[in-house]
Protein backbone atom coordinates (compact mmCIF):
# COMPACT_ATOMS: atom_id res chain seq x y z
CA UNK A 1 0.00 0.00 0.00
CA UNK A 2 1.34 3.51 -0.97
CA UNK A 3 1.97 6.32 0.95
CA UNK A 4 -1.31 8.05 -1.33
CA UNK A 5 -3.17 4.90 -0.91
CA UNK A 6 -3.29 4.61 3.18
CA UNK A 7 -3.82 8.61 3.51
CA UNK A 8 -7.40 7.62 0.97
CA UNK A 9 -7.73 4.50 3.20
CA UNK A 10 -7.04 7.35 6.48
CA UNK A 11 -9.73 9.93 4.56
CA UNK A 12 -12.49 7.21 4.30
CA UNK A 13 -13.92 6.97 7.81
CA UNK A 14 -15.31 10.78 6.85
CA UNK A 15 -17.90 9.11 4.73
CA UNK A 16 -18.90 5.89 6.67
CA UNK A 17 -21.79 5.69 8.95
CA UNK A 18 -19.87 4.93 11.78
CA UNK A 19 -18.50 8.66 11.92
CA UNK A 20 -21.79 10.09 10.73
CA UNK A 21 -23.48 8.39 13.33
CA UNK A 22 -21.00 10.56 16.11
CA UNK A 23 -21.39 13.76 13.89
CA UNK A 24 -25.27 13.30 14.08
CA UNK A 25 -25.24 13.15 17.98
CA UNK A 26 -22.20 15.71 18.54
CA UNK A 27 -22.39 18.51 15.18
CA UNK A 28 -20.11 20.93 15.35
CA UNK A 29 -18.29 19.79 18.29
CA UNK A 30 -16.39 17.18 15.48
CA UNK A 31 -16.26 20.26 13.13
CA UNK A 32 -13.17 21.79 13.84
CA UNK A 33 -11.40 18.59 14.32
CA UNK A 34 -12.71 16.72 11.43
CA UNK A 35 -11.71 19.86 9.43
CA UNK A 36 -8.46 20.35 10.70
CA UNK A 37 -7.73 16.93 9.50
CA UNK A 38 -9.09 16.77 6.23
CA UNK A 39 -6.62 19.98 5.79
CA UNK A 40 -3.63 18.11 7.06
CA UNK A 41 -4.80 15.01 4.45
CA UNK A 42 -4.79 18.08 1.51
CA UNK A 43 -8.46 17.27 0.72
CA UNK A 44 -9.74 20.57 2.32
CA UNK A 45 -8.37 24.66 1.74
CA UNK A 46 -8.98 27.74 3.98
CA UNK A 47 -12.13 29.22 3.86
CA UNK A 48 -13.60 25.55 2.61
CA UNK A 49 -16.10 23.87 4.13
CA UNK A 50 -16.20 20.00 5.37
CA UNK A 51 -18.65 19.49 2.39
CA UNK A 52 -16.58 20.87 -0.09
CA UNK A 53 -14.12 18.38 1.50
CA UNK A 54 -15.74 15.55 1.70
CA UNK A 55 -16.74 15.91 -2.19
CA UNK A 56 -13.16 16.40 -3.37
CA UNK A 57 -12.50 13.01 -1.25
CA UNK A 58 -15.30 11.42 -3.00
CA UNK A 59 -14.06 12.19 -6.38
CA UNK A 60 -10.44 10.71 -5.23
CA UNK A 61 -12.04 7.97 -3.67
CA UNK A 62 -13.78 7.10 -6.61
CA UNK A 63 -10.86 6.97 -8.93
CA UNK A 64 -8.20 5.92 -7.05
CA UNK A 65 -9.06 3.90 -4.27
CA UNK A 66 -12.57 2.69 -4.21
CA UNK A 67 -14.12 1.59 -1.28
CA UNK A 68 -17.69 -0.13 -0.56
CA UNK A 69 -18.93 3.60 0.56
CA UNK A 70 -18.37 4.72 -3.11
CA UNK A 71 -20.29 1.76 -4.37
CA UNK A 72 -23.20 2.26 -2.06
CA UNK A 73 -23.62 5.88 -2.40
CA UNK A 74 -23.65 5.11 -6.54
CA UNK A 75 -26.68 2.48 -6.15
CA UNK A 76 -28.29 5.17 -3.62
CA UNK A 77 -28.00 7.98 -5.90
CA UNK A 78 -28.69 6.69 -8.90
CA UNK A 79 -30.85 3.86 -8.12
CA UNK A 80 -33.09 5.05 -5.54
CA UNK A 81 -32.89 8.72 -5.94
CA UNK A 82 -32.43 8.91 -9.34
CA UNK A 83 -34.68 5.94 -11.40
CA UNK A 84 -36.92 5.40 -8.43
CA UNK A 85 -37.46 8.13 -6.34
CA UNK A 86 -38.08 7.90 -2.75
CA UNK A 87 -42.01 8.39 -3.02
CA UNK A 88 -42.03 4.92 -4.10
CA UNK A 89 -38.52 2.99 -3.06
CA UNK A 90 -36.64 2.15 0.00
CA UNK A 91 -32.94 1.22 0.26
CA UNK A 92 -32.03 -0.63 3.53
CA UNK A 93 -28.21 -1.53 4.37
CA UNK A 94 -26.61 -3.99 6.52
CA UNK A 95 -29.45 -6.93 6.91
CA UNK A 96 -28.15 -9.91 8.27
CA UNK A 97 -29.42 -12.95 6.73
CA UNK A 98 -28.75 -16.22 8.32
CA UNK A 99 -25.05 -16.13 8.45
CA UNK A 100 -24.43 -13.65 6.27
CA UNK A 101 -24.90 -9.81 6.16
CA UNK A 102 -26.49 -8.24 2.50
CA UNK A 103 -24.93 -4.91 1.46
CA UNK A 104 -28.20 -3.39 0.37
CA UNK A 105 -31.67 -4.31 -0.21
CA UNK A 106 -33.88 -1.58 -2.99
CA UNK A 107 -37.42 -2.32 -2.37
CA UNK A 108 -39.64 -0.78 -5.44
CA UNK A 109 -41.99 -3.37 -7.58
CA UNK A 110 -39.87 -5.25 -6.26
CA UNK A 111 -37.28 -6.50 -3.82
CA UNK A 112 -33.59 -6.49 -4.98
CA UNK A 113 -30.51 -7.82 -2.69
CA UNK A 114 -26.79 -6.58 -3.55
CA UNK A 115 -24.18 -7.50 -2.52
CA UNK A 116 -21.20 -5.51 -3.39
CA UNK A 117 -17.44 -7.09 -4.35
CA UNK A 118 -14.89 -3.89 -4.36
CA UNK A 119 -11.52 -4.59 -6.32
CA UNK A 120 -10.32 -5.48 -3.05
CA UNK A 121 -12.71 -7.88 -2.52
CA UNK A 122 -12.62 -11.97 -3.42
CA UNK A 123 -14.99 -14.08 -4.92
CA UNK A 124 -14.34 -16.89 -2.18
CA UNK A 125 -17.36 -16.40 -0.13
CA UNK A 126 -19.42 -15.42 -3.11
CA UNK A 127 -22.13 -18.59 -3.05
CA UNK A 128 -22.94 -19.33 0.50
CA UNK A 129 -23.74 -15.44 0.27
CA UNK A 130 -25.74 -16.15 -2.52
CA UNK A 131 -26.74 -19.25 -0.56
CA UNK A 132 -27.87 -17.61 2.66
CA UNK A 133 -29.52 -14.86 0.65
CA UNK A 134 -31.88 -16.91 -1.50
CA UNK A 135 -33.27 -17.76 2.03
CA UNK A 136 -34.96 -14.00 2.36
CA UNK A 137 -34.59 -12.67 -1.27
CA UNK A 138 -36.37 -13.99 -4.19
CA UNK A 139 -33.31 -11.22 -6.83
CA UNK A 140 -29.65 -10.56 -5.65
CA UNK A 141 -27.27 -8.84 -7.96
CA UNK A 142 -23.88 -8.93 -7.51
CA UNK A 143 -21.95 -5.13 -7.66
CA UNK A 144 -18.50 -5.52 -9.17
CA UNK A 145 -15.37 -3.01 -11.05
CA UNK A 146 -16.10 -3.13 -14.07
CA UNK A 147 -12.11 -4.51 -14.43
CA UNK A 148 -13.27 -8.14 -12.59
CA UNK A 149 -16.90 -8.33 -14.54
CA UNK A 150 -15.55 -11.45 -16.53
CA UNK A 151 -14.12 -12.69 -13.56
CA UNK A 152 -17.44 -12.71 -11.48
CA UNK A 153 -19.14 -13.66 -14.93
CA UNK A 154 -17.71 -16.78 -15.18
CA UNK A 155 -17.69 -17.48 -11.30
CA UNK A 156 -21.49 -17.08 -11.11
CA UNK A 157 -21.89 -19.28 -13.50
CA UNK A 158 -25.74 -20.66 -13.87
CA UNK A 159 -26.62 -18.94 -10.89
CA UNK A 160 -29.72 -17.02 -10.92
CA UNK A 161 -28.11 -13.81 -9.77
CA UNK A 162 -27.49 -10.52 -11.65
CA UNK A 163 -24.63 -8.93 -12.16
CA UNK A 164 -23.70 -5.35 -12.19
CA UNK A 165 -20.72 -3.60 -12.69
CA UNK A 166 -19.53 -0.14 -11.00
CA UNK A 167 -17.53 1.63 -14.04
CA UNK A 168 -14.77 4.08 -14.16
CA UNK A 169 -17.17 6.86 -14.90
CA UNK A 170 -19.11 6.30 -11.81
CA UNK A 171 -21.60 4.59 -13.86
CA UNK A 172 -23.51 1.15 -12.99
CA UNK A 173 -23.74 -0.72 -15.89
CA UNK A 174 -26.49 -4.45 -16.02
CA UNK A 175 -24.04 -7.30 -17.61
CA UNK A 176 -27.25 -9.87 -16.85
CA UNK A 177 -30.34 -9.39 -15.10
CA UNK A 178 -31.13 -11.26 -12.18
CA UNK A 179 -33.99 -13.91 -12.36
CA UNK A 180 -36.83 -14.67 -9.70
CA UNK A 181 -35.25 -17.44 -7.45
CA UNK A 182 -37.73 -18.67 -4.77
CA UNK A 183 -36.97 -22.28 -4.13
CA UNK A 184 -34.49 -21.22 -1.23
CA UNK A 185 -37.16 -19.17 0.59
CA UNK A 186 -37.31 -20.24 4.32
CA UNK A 187 -39.71 -19.05 6.41
CA UNK A 188 -37.43 -18.70 9.93
CA UNK A 189 -34.52 -17.15 8.09
CA UNK A 190 -37.39 -13.97 6.47
CA UNK A 191 -38.85 -13.69 10.07
CA UNK A 192 -35.29 -13.23 11.25
CA UNK A 193 -34.59 -10.28 9.09
CA UNK A 194 -38.10 -8.69 10.36
CA UNK A 195 -38.27 -6.37 13.48
CA UNK A 196 -40.67 -8.00 16.06
CA UNK A 197 -43.52 -5.86 15.46
CA UNK A 198 -43.40 -6.34 11.59
CA UNK A 199 -43.04 -10.62 12.32
CA UNK A 200 -45.91 -9.95 14.59
CA UNK A 201 -48.21 -7.76 11.98
CA UNK A 202 -47.34 -10.25 9.76
CA UNK A 203 -48.83 -13.45 11.43
CA UNK A 204 -51.68 -11.47 12.53
CA UNK A 205 -52.46 -9.90 9.05
CA UNK A 206 -53.21 -14.26 7.61
CA UNK A 207 -54.21 -15.50 11.29
CA UNK A 208 -55.99 -12.65 12.74
CA UNK A 209 -54.68 -10.89 15.97
CA UNK A 210 -52.67 -13.05 18.20
CA UNK A 211 -53.70 -13.33 21.98
CA UNK A 212 -50.59 -11.24 24.10
CA UNK A 213 -47.76 -13.67 24.68
CA UNK A 214 -45.22 -13.95 27.47
CA UNK A 215 -41.89 -12.35 26.13
CA UNK A 216 -39.99 -15.88 26.49
CA UNK A 217 -42.38 -17.42 24.38
CA UNK A 218 -43.12 -14.64 21.50
CA UNK A 219 -40.90 -15.61 19.45
CA UNK A 220 -41.60 -19.38 18.98
CA UNK A 221 -45.50 -18.52 19.08
CA UNK A 222 -45.24 -16.63 15.98
CA UNK A 223 -42.20 -18.75 14.22
CA UNK A 224 -44.75 -22.13 14.94
CA UNK A 225 -47.96 -19.99 13.20
CA UNK A 226 -45.54 -18.20 10.15
CA UNK A 227 -44.16 -21.35 8.89
CA UNK A 228 -47.68 -22.32 8.22
CA UNK A 229 -47.66 -19.44 5.58
CA UNK A 230 -46.30 -20.61 2.23
CA UNK A 231 -42.39 -19.16 2.10
CA UNK A 232 -43.20 -17.31 -1.31
CA UNK A 233 -46.60 -15.61 0.20
CA UNK A 234 -43.90 -14.75 3.21
CA UNK A 235 -41.61 -13.34 1.35
CA UNK A 236 -44.19 -10.63 -0.56
CA UNK A 237 -45.33 -9.91 2.99
CA UNK A 238 -41.76 -9.72 4.58
CA UNK A 239 -41.13 -7.18 1.49
CA UNK A 240 -44.13 -5.10 2.06
CA UNK A 241 -43.23 -4.63 5.56
CA UNK A 242 -39.60 -3.32 4.51
CA UNK A 243 -40.68 -1.11 2.16
CA UNK A 244 -42.67 0.44 5.04
CA UNK A 245 -39.25 1.49 6.61
CA UNK A 246 -38.69 5.02 5.51
CA UNK A 247 -35.94 7.53 5.90
CA UNK A 248 -37.33 10.10 8.51
CA UNK A 249 -35.42 13.12 6.19
CA UNK A 250 -35.64 13.10 3.16
CA UNK A 251 -35.21 16.72 1.39
CA UNK A 252 -31.44 17.09 1.61
CA UNK A 253 -31.02 13.65 -0.32
CA UNK A 254 -31.13 15.71 -3.90
CA UNK A 255 -28.69 17.89 -3.16
CA UNK A 256 -25.09 17.30 -4.49
CA UNK A 257 -23.06 18.12 -1.23
CA UNK A 258 -24.91 15.52 0.86
CA UNK A 259 -23.64 13.06 -2.28
CA UNK A 260 -20.45 12.18 -0.51
CA UNK A 261 -22.66 10.79 2.48
CA UNK A 262 -25.71 9.79 1.20
CA UNK A 263 -25.75 6.02 1.98
CA UNK A 264 -24.26 6.44 5.85
CA UNK A 265 -27.14 9.32 5.83
CA UNK A 266 -30.03 6.86 5.06
CA UNK A 267 -28.17 4.02 7.23
CA UNK A 268 -27.97 6.87 10.08
CA UNK A 269 -31.44 7.84 9.45
CA UNK A 270 -31.37 11.11 11.42
CA UNK A 271 -33.98 12.65 13.16
CA UNK A 272 -34.38 15.91 12.32
CA UNK A 273 -31.93 17.34 15.23
CA UNK A 274 -29.69 15.23 13.93
CA UNK A 275 -29.94 16.31 10.67
CA UNK A 276 -29.22 19.74 12.03
CA UNK A 277 -25.90 18.64 13.55
CA UNK A 278 -24.75 16.88 10.31
CA UNK A 279 -25.73 20.05 8.28
CA UNK A 280 -23.83 22.12 10.78
CA UNK A 281 -21.07 19.74 10.40
CA UNK A 282 -20.64 20.05 6.39
CA UNK A 283 -20.87 23.59 7.02
CA UNK A 284 -18.03 23.71 9.41
CA UNK A 285 -14.74 25.58 7.90
CA UNK A 286 -16.30 27.96 5.58
CA UNK A 287 -17.25 31.78 5.29
CA UNK A 288 -21.40 30.38 3.77
CA UNK A 289 -22.96 27.92 4.58
CA UNK A 290 -23.63 25.29 2.17
CA UNK A 291 -26.87 23.65 3.12
CA UNK A 292 -29.50 24.65 5.86
CA UNK A 293 -31.84 22.14 7.11
CA UNK A 294 -35.56 24.16 5.48
CA UNK A 295 -38.51 24.48 7.63
CA UNK A 296 -41.56 22.03 7.51
CA UNK A 297 -43.44 23.59 5.45
CA UNK A 298 -41.01 24.58 3.12
CA UNK A 299 -39.89 20.82 2.83
CA UNK A 300 -43.97 20.00 2.28
CA UNK A 301 -44.24 23.47 -0.10
CA UNK A 302 -40.85 21.71 -2.06
CA UNK A 303 -42.08 18.03 -1.97
CA UNK A 304 -45.56 19.13 -3.49
CA UNK A 305 -44.16 21.10 -6.01
CA UNK A 306 -41.33 17.99 -7.11
CA UNK A 307 -44.72 15.99 -7.00
CA UNK A 308 -46.06 17.87 -9.74
CA UNK A 309 -43.48 18.02 -12.24
CA UNK A 310 -43.01 14.37 -11.86
CA UNK A 311 -46.80 14.29 -12.36
CA UNK A 312 -46.08 16.31 -15.91
CA UNK A 313 -43.08 14.24 -17.04
CA UNK A 314 -40.40 16.50 -16.07
CA UNK A 315 -38.97 14.10 -13.54
CA UNK A 316 -37.49 11.42 -15.52
CA UNK A 317 -35.34 8.50 -14.31
CA UNK A 318 -31.80 8.75 -15.27
CA UNK A 319 -30.66 6.48 -17.71
CA UNK A 320 -27.56 4.76 -15.60
CA UNK A 321 -28.12 1.80 -13.99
Amino acid sequence: MTSATRTLARASKFLGSAHLRKVARHGRRLGAEDASELQALGLMSSGETIADGLNRLHVTLQKDYRVETVYKNAIARKLLVGRHGLRSATLLQELRVNNSIVDMVLLNGVCEAFEIKTEFDSPDKLHKQLDDYYRAFTRVTVVCDELKASQYFDHLGDSPAGLMVYTRKGTLRPVRAPQAHTAGLNVETMMAVLRQAEYMDVVDSVLGPQAEQPNTLRYRHYLRLAETIAPSHYAELMEQRLKARRPRETDALGNPKVEPIISSFLRVNPTQSQYQNIVDWLNEGGHNDVLSVPSRQAVRTARHQRTGARDQGLWGGTSDH
